[in-house]
């Protein structure tokens, strides 16, 4: 049986990190607030947890106690045992691995994601996979720009219609990829031009062959996007977007110059802030 004694500690820091700051937060979530409670005692504790010794020790109800960490094993970060004991899984390590390396992927990237955007004089982003989706985490703007993108970091990038989407793919491993891919719907755009899982695996080769991927008014019409894969622990890639005329007027050849020059870069300082490089 479970020493409780031993992890209250862990389940005092883990009330108090979810009651820290409630009275300024106007829209706090209870139910999100209580699983992650849980989420981080399971993450903590020394051995396999039971329901009712959990649910006393963060005093919640046996039947919330049970929905919430079952809501955790449907979603992979806890499994249970013969004896109805509950422990985290992996997945809960590769989270907060991905996260950090994440963060160090968002601070090398800003100052190239820069020079990338003067040098070309389009608006440059970098995106990224989040363990289930590609978001766009960085983006740069030319002071004189007329065009605004509405590319803001956090939105979702379409992995089959832009380019960043497909770079970022590409520079996965097939892990990644079918997760990415399981039950996801080719659908949406204005000229789409992939419509088969087939079809976009064998775009991921050829994106992986040549070096980029070109988007050319598939999601938007008279929008073009040129992006490159960044080879590292977490899938990224960095592009740049512009209107068509815009990218006829400087030509296909020197932006994807100056993209896969970024990437190539970004890659190579990537792996030299890796620990023991």
């Amino acid at each position: 049986m479970t020493d409780l004694l031993s992890h209250q500690k862990p389940a005092r820091a883990a009330r108090e990190g979810a009651r820290a700051g409630e009275g300024a937060l106007r829209y706090r979530v209870p139910a999100a607030a209580r699983v992650l409670t849980l989420l981080e005692f399971l993450a903590a504790a020394p051995e396999p947890l039971g329901i009712s010794a959990t649910a006393r020790q963060l005093g919640i109800p046996k039947s919330s106690c049970f929905a919430l960490m079952t809501t955790l094993e449907q979603a992979g970060y806890a499994r249970r045992n013969d004896r109805d004991e509950w422990t985290p899984t992996l997945r809960v390590y590769h989270v907060g691995v991905s996260a950090a390396k994440n963060v160090d992927l968002q601070v090398l990237a800003q100052p190239l994601l820069q020079e990338l955007c003067e040098e070309t004089g389009l608006t440059a982003h970098v995106g990224l996979f989040d363990g289930s989706s590609i978001l766009y985490a960085l983006k740069a703007e030319p002071p004189a720009g007329i065009v605004r993108f509405e590319t803001h970091p956090g939105k979702r990038a379409s992995p089959h219609l832009t380019a960043i989407g497909r770079a970022v793919a590409a520079a996965m491993g097939k892990g990644d990829l079918d997760v990415l891919l399981d039950g996801y719907q080719f659908t949406g755009g204005e000229h789409p031009k992939i419509r088969s899982r087939s079809a976009y695996v064998a775009e991921i080769r050829r994106v992986r062959a040549r070096g980029y991927a070109i988007e050319d008014q598939e999601e938007t019409s008279g929008v073009v996007c040129v992006a490159a894969p960044v080879f590292y622990a977490s899938p990224a890639a960095i592009g740049v977007a512009a209107l068509a005329g815009q990218i006829q007027e400087k030509t296909f050849e020197a932006v994807i110059e100056s993209v896969t020059g970024a990437a190539d870069r970004l890659s190579r300082k990537l792996a030299a802030d890796e620990p023991g490089s």
